[in-house]
Formats: C-alpha cells, sequence, structure tokens
C-alpha cells in the first residue's frame, strides 16, 4: 500500500496513457479501413480510366481545343433543333386557316346567310337527310347583329363545319343524325396549335364509314384526330322473313322490323328515315282515271314467271350501321415569318 500511495500519480498517468492508446489503435485500424475501401475506388476509378483510354475516348483536350464528343453533341443537337422548327414549319403551312374576315357585321349576317342557304342546297341536291344542319350558324343570323370581336371565331366555325358537311357528303352518308361542336365556338388554344372537338353521329352503310374515316385521316388540309369510334348495327329483316312472320302470327311477338324501316323504333331510339311506300303495278290507274288493276293481273297471268331463287328466301337485310365519331379538329398556328 505504501508503494501505491507513494507512486499513485504515476499509476494514474499509466492507465490515462493505457485508454489513450486503446484510443488511438481504434482509430488507427478504422482508419486503415477506411484508406483500403478507399484504395479500392480509386481502383476502380482507375481501370474506367484505363478501358476509356484503350477505347480511344478523349477526356481531356489540348489547350484551346473541344473535345470532339462535346462536338459532336453540339452539332446532333443543331440538327434536331433545326428538324423540329422545320416540321412545325411545314405543319403550320398544311393544317392552318386563312379566312377572310367581314369588315361590318351586316356583310357578316349576309356571308353566313348565304353559306347556310348554299349548304342546305347541296345536302338537299345530293339527298342527305340532315338533322339541325348548321342550327347554330342560323340562330347568329335571327339575331341578326355581330361584333367584331366575334368574326374571327364564328367564320372559322363556320369553315371548319363546311369542310366536315363537304366531306360527309363525298362519302356517300345520306342520313346525318348529329354534328356538334362541343365547346360552341370556342376551342382549346395550345403554344403551336387551336383544338376543335366534335361530335358526329351518322347512319349509313358500314363501307361508307369505312370510306368517311379513312378519308378523314388522309387529308391534306385539316389534321383530324380521331379520339373514339363506335360503330351500331341493328338486325334488319327481309322481306321474306317479315311474309313468313305475318303468315304464322308472329309479326308482333318476334319484333320483325319492316323494310327499310328507320324509325325510333330501332334500337337506341334515334329517329331515322322512313322507307318509301312501296307502288304496286296492279293499283296505278290509267289515263283515265280507271283503276286498270283487273286488267294488268290478267296480262300477268299469261307470262312465265321466274322460279324463286334463294337471294328470295335470306332473313336479313342489307346491314346500315350508326357511326359514333369523336374528333378534335387540329389547326397549326402561323409564325410570324409566314404571317
Amino acid at each position: 500500500m505504501d508503494f501505491v500511495k507513494k507512486n499513485l500519480a504515476f499509476l494514474i498517468s499509466a492507465a490515462c496513457s493505457f485508454m489513450v492508446a486503446c484510443v488511438l489503435l481504434y482509430f488507427m485500424f478504422s482508419a486503415a479501413g477506411k484508406m483500403k475501401k478507399g484504395k479500392t475506388a480509386v481502383q476502380k476509378e482507375m481501370s474506367f480510366f484505363q478501358e476509356a483510354e484503350q477505347a480511344g475516348l478523349k477526356l481531356s483536350s489540348a489547350p484551346g481545343e473541344e473535345l470532339e464528343n462535346l462536338l459532336q453533341a453540339r452539332r446532333n443537337f443543331e440538327a434536331a433543333d433545326k428538324f423540329y422548327k422545320l416540321s412545325l414549319q411545314e405543319l403550320s403551312r398544311r393544317y392552318s386557316l386563312n379566312i377572310e374576315l367581314p369588315s361590318n357585321s351586316p356583310e357578316a349576317v349576309r356571308r353566313i346567310s348565304e353559306k347556310i342557304r348554299q349548304m342546305t342546297d347541296y345536302v338537299l341536291r345530293k339527298g342527305v337527310e340532315f338533322n339541325g344542319l348548321a342550327q347554330q350558324f342560323q340562330t347568329i343570323v335571327e339575331r341578326g347583329n355581330i361584333h367584331s370581336a366575334e368574326f374571327e371565331a364564328i367564320f372559322r366555325q363556320l369553315y371548319l363545319y363546311e369542310y366536315v358537311v363537304n366531306k360527309i357528303v363525298e362519302a356517300g352518308i345520306k342520313d346525318v343524325i348529329a354534328l356538334e361542336w362541343l365547346q360552341g365556338f370556342a376551342m382549346e388554344e395550345m403554344d403551336f396549335y387551336n383544338i376543335t372537338p366534335v361530335w358526329l353521329s351518322v347512319h349509313c352503310e358500314l363501307e361508307q364509314a369505312i370510306k368517311f374515316l379513312n378519308e378523314l385521316s388522309s387529308d391534306q388540309q385539316i389534321l383530324f384526330y380521331i379520339k373514339s369510334c363506335s360503330f351500331t348495327a341493328p338486325d334488319r329483316y327481309s322481306k321474306a322473313a317479315q311474309d313468313y312472320a305475318a303468315l304464322t302470327g308472329k309479326g308482333q311477338t318476334q319484333g320483325v322490323q319492316r323494310i327499310g324501316d328507320l324509325t325510333a323504333d330501332d334500337p337506341g331510339g334515334v329517329p331515322r328515315r322512313s322507307a318509301a311506300p312501296v307502288v304496286r303495278r296492279g293499283m296505278v290507274p290509267d289515263a283515265a282515271g280507271r283503276d286498270s288493276g283487273s286488267t294488268r293481273t290478267q296480262q300477268l297471268d299469261r307470262l312465265v314467271k321466274p322460279d324463286p331463287k334463294r337471294q328470295d328466301y335470306l332473313a336479313f337485310d342489307d346491314k346500315y350501321v350508326i357511326l359514333d365519331l369523336r374528333l378534335d379538329l387540329y389547326e397549326f398556328k402561323r409564325s410570324e415569318q409566314e404571317e
């Protein structure tokens, strides 16, 4: 104990030195581990540079010179930017509208009224039944006054409306159920183009519907984007099937449709054109106004009647479809240089 008392300060110093040595050893081993990991990472980086050098890639340039890959990247960017600008110019050249606006309100009303008359005469001459043709423009004409701020939107819409009507008639479609501009005279304005949403429903043969869709997708003046397209094709029974149903007394229970009957009784409840009345030869009056049915019947009885063919016993008549179409009409804006 006397030794401890006499050498207490020395023992305390030795204990502290031992603890400091342990701490130093811990940090030494920790630093050695980090150095080993760092050395491994450096070796990986060095191997990358060695592989790049072997592949002939330049990672540094001489003073006053640029790297070849940077020059190529700049050339690629310039080529892509040029292609982008030329594409916009081509789209604006092909799919932009150049519409002449009227100078005053009376002229605007007169031009709209004249255009409605032309479209009406056109569809009547082509035998097209058009439900609500140009109704929104007729409302403007009845109003009798148009503000100059409305000229651009109204006449732009009038041009597009007539264009779609011409497309419908050229495709051979004879029954238009609805043609609606979903946003009225407004349009969705984007940076480089405007979008006009349209809803169209027609009743036609399948071949006519396909022809109409093909003409829209290949149009060279207006860019039509077909967002949705659906076909509805209810069955239409032939005259032979109707006669058979009438003879068996099942005409009403089985819902046999008349030939060409396209009234609201069809599936969907859409009003359509009715069939033309059938004129029978035996019921046509002669020049004196008398019924010559009996005379003609006697003459027909002496004729040789052909045997019926398989076509006369078909159960279904020609198929017609209802085409419901959701369109977007794209108009690209002209650049300041083109204007």
